[in-house]
């Protein structure tokens, strides 16, 4: 089977949440046929990483996602009517390269990873017959060259090829991952006029373009139950099927060697997330506004780390002037920051399926206190597997509860771990992925 997997970020390393989706869909992707992966990247990837992904790939496709013209182009596609998350991840040279492949492969499926990607899709479902004229693929000096140098070393060498015929079996397989227009519109609930308008617009823009995808793709899939009941709520009749986040339980493992003998510090919470992320340092400000001061009235010797990458100036600010704060910035490896924690705080007001950041902190076996919204889609039971907080002085009992007894805290912890063991292991999640693979297998054989 040869596959078409296109991901809006370089989904190595998997170490923020769509990122960790993308690279497990991949990883297994890999064992099930040839994949070709089409990609934009933020940051030159390392060489590790290319090495990790040219072993699961017959193909890498990867361009630079240019910083100073990202919101240009967001802007430009406001302005034409669509959204600006299309804007955002739209690139000419990306696109001319994939038109070249479409020429020259015939895939059997195509998995789109988030909406933002589904504008490269009419690429391969139009017939691409006609040749490309010479020196016409755009070049880059600073982009990565297609890594078949590193594909052939794995073993995953590229054949000769020929203009293709359009592929009239070809599935497409889209991953909303979360109903992304939901988000906006409750990023417009707390916000301000122009802001709210922005927002506004984004979801509707976004909640039809959703709804687009329904009508060209075969399947759409979201992380969880509750988010495919949300976009059939709007779209009943749309064609979508949950495949829910896991947790890598080998990796996040509180026993390992390297952990073992890192020590609970007692009265110390921490929060692990991606700070250039509007729902993170909504939540992270949220705490520290309107429960951290109580807590630390309590505990005065209690701190908080904050651990994420790309924290803003402005955050820093906002943070650093706390008593008891600790921002960590990004890190190699959250695992120690989460082992030494004695609970782990997610705080979001604003969450779509399913938080890494809980599976992590029940897997690394941590106290979870998190928010309704952040537990959502996770059918942990409160009270024995995590704690689930609304109102701030909920969250301050929480806590003291928690600092003040570790024999709370072990079973918390124990009984989350034993949660994510037996039902988000990454294996049973893509179960259904398999399902949707081996259905087109058979249609194509039957």
């Amino acid at each position: 089977m040869k596959i078409l997997f296109l991901t809006h970020r370089y989904p190595h390393p998997p170490n923020r949440g769509d990122r960790i989706r993308s690279f497990h869909f991949l990883e297994y992707l890999s064992r099930q046929g040839e994949v070709t992966l089409g990609t934009l990247y933020d940051e030159p990837p390392s060489e590790e990483s290319r090495a990790v992904l040219a072993s699961l790939c017959r193909e890498v496709i990867a361009y630079p996602w240019r910083k100073y013209r990202k919101w240009w182009r967001a802007g430009m596609s406001l302005l034409c009517g669509k959204t600006m998350t299309e804007g955002l991840f739209s690139d000419r040279d990306l696109r001319n390269r994939l038109k070249r492949l479409a020429r020259e492969e015939r895939f059997d499926v195509i998995i789109v990873f988030c909406s933002s990607m589904f504008q490269y899709v009419d690429i391969f479902t139009k017939n691409q017959r006609k040749p490309l004229a010479a020196g016409n693929e755009a070049k880059r000096s600073d982009r990565i060259e297609v890594e078949s140098d590193l594909a052939a070393s794995s073993g995953h060498s590229r054949c000769a090829s020929f203009p293709a015929a359009m592929n009239q079996s070809l599935r497409v397989i889209v991953d909303l991952v979360d109903v992304d227009s939901q988000k906006w519109f409750d990023y417009a609930k707390v916000a301000r006029i122009p802001a709210r308008w922005l927002f506004l617009t984004e979801g509707k823009r976004l909640r039809h373009l959703e709804t687009k995808i329904d009508a060209s793709a075969q399947q759409l899939l979201v992380v969880t139950p509750e988010e495919a009941a949300l976009y059939q709520g709007f779209h009943p009749a749309g064609k979508i099927t949950a495949v829910r986040n896991g947790v890598d339980t080998k990796f996040f493992d509180p026993e390992l060697p390297e952990l073992a003998a890192i020590p609970e510090i007692p009265y110390r919470c921490v929060f692990v997330g991606a700070l250039d992320y509007r729902a993170n340092v909504d939540g992270v400000l949220w705490f520290l506004k309107e429960v951290w001061p109580a807590v630390r009235e309590r505990f005065p010797e209690a701190e908080f780390d904050i651990v994420g990458s790309q924290p803003s100036a402005a955050f820093r600010r906002a943070v650093e002037a706390v008593p008891g704060v600790n921002l960590v910035g990004g890190v190699p490896d959250v695992r120690p920051y989460l082992k030494r924690a004695s609970v782990v705080v997610i705080a979001l007001r604003i969450a779509r399926g399913v938080q890494n950041k809980v599976l992590e902190g029940l897997a690394m076996r941590r106290a979870v206190v998190a928010s309704r919204q952040s537990a959502e889609g996770i059918e942990a039971v409160s009270g024995k597997e995590l704690m689930v907080c609304d109102q701030p002085g909920e969250w301050v009992e929480t806590i003291t509860a928690l600092f003040k007894n570790e024999s709370l805290r072990y079973k918390t912890g124990y009984h989350g771990r034993e949660f994510v063991e037996n039902h988000y292991a990454w294996e049973a999640c893509l179960s259904r992925l398999e399902e949707l693979l081996t259905e087109k297998a058979r249609k194509n054989h039957g």
